[in-house]
């Protein structure tokens, strides 16, 4: 029997072969959408919630980076940083308020207290473990924990391993007094310490009312009408004298502000109030 051989010719057919300019023609969820493909203008990624882009705002204005909320890293109320501040944060970000350098510290604390060493003086202390290149000590005292004025120096080791032990005496405190510490190196560079708090005088709460006292974590702070319309700033220390927080409020209608406690520590607090007009100053106790 013959063998018979069958020769099939198969064409190739052009109809879809090229692609035209575009790279790939996708469908959802795979990175590109075949209607959309192309991003307009100068549009890098439009994006939908959650995924790091708002295809409503993914394009920053002027010189802002992000404009977060709260929990997310950035404060959108407040992030443009003055001075020499890094990032100032919220609660719950994961920024302090405080100015914390990177990489290895010049110096390292060991310490640092405040406390009545008489009844017309604060005694400040300090001590280091450690030093590299550090040149002073610049005290600085404050009545808001805000805005910080310079009321002495003390002159550094500059250069050590073994601890080292500092002291500074105010002899003009003034009812509440906020202290923190300017470490300044050699070359300019400076850090700042935590915020402590010594006080003078019988606490006043003047007309500002504080409840339930003692609270087991919700206290309400009630301020009279004529102070409702201003600028609120709430300071919160331990009875260490360790300020454990600031919180800033914006002027608002109601004459009632409530704050939450129950994150701290049980124990004895003091709140103050400040205002341009009011300085009051109550203490607390968490059960």
């Amino acid at each position: 029997m013959k063998n018979i051989i069958i020769v099939l010719f198969v064409m190739m057919t052009n109809i879809a072969s090229a692609q035209n300019s575009a790279i790939f023609n996708g469908g959802n969820a795979d990175g590109w959408n075949k209607t959309a493909f192309a991003q307009v203008s100068n549009n890098i990624f439009t994006g939908g919630i959650g995924d790091g882009w708002d295809k409503a705002a993914f394009s920053q204005p002027i010189n802002n980076i992000f404009i977060g909320g709260n929990g997310d890293g950035w404060d959108k109320a407040t992030f443009i940083q003055g001075g020499n501040n890094i990032y100032v944060g919220g609660i719950g970000d994961g920024w302090a308020s405080q100015y914390i350098p990177l990489g290895p510290l010049p110096v390292t604390f060991l310490s640092f207290t405040a406390r009545k060493s008489s009844k017309t003086s604060s005694l400040l202390e300090w001590e280091t473990s450690q030093e590299i290149n550090s040149d002073r000590f610049e005290v600085e005292r404050s009545g808001d924990a805000l805005f910080f004025s310079k009321i002495g120096t003390v002159a550094a080791a500059g250069n050590s391993s073994f601890p080292q032990q500092y002291s500074f005496t105010d002899n003009n405190p003034k009812g509440i007094n906020y202290y923190r510490l300017k470490q300044v190196d050699i070359n300019g560079k400076f850090i700042f310490t935590p915020v402590r708090l010594v006080k003078f005088g019988e606490i006043n709460s003047e007309t500002v009312k504080y409840y339930p006292n003692p609270t087991n974590g919700i206290l309400i702070i009630e301020l009279d009408l004529p102070n409702v319309n201003e600028p609120h700033l709430i300071n919160i220390s331990n009875a260490g004298g360790i300020m454990v927080n600031q919180i800033k409020i914006v002027p608002s209608s109601g004459n009632k502000i409530q704050i939450d406690l129950s994150r701290y520590a049980k124990g004895t607090y003091f709140i103050q109030v400040r205002t341009p007009t009011l300085n009051s100053t109550q203490r607390v106790v968490l059960n």
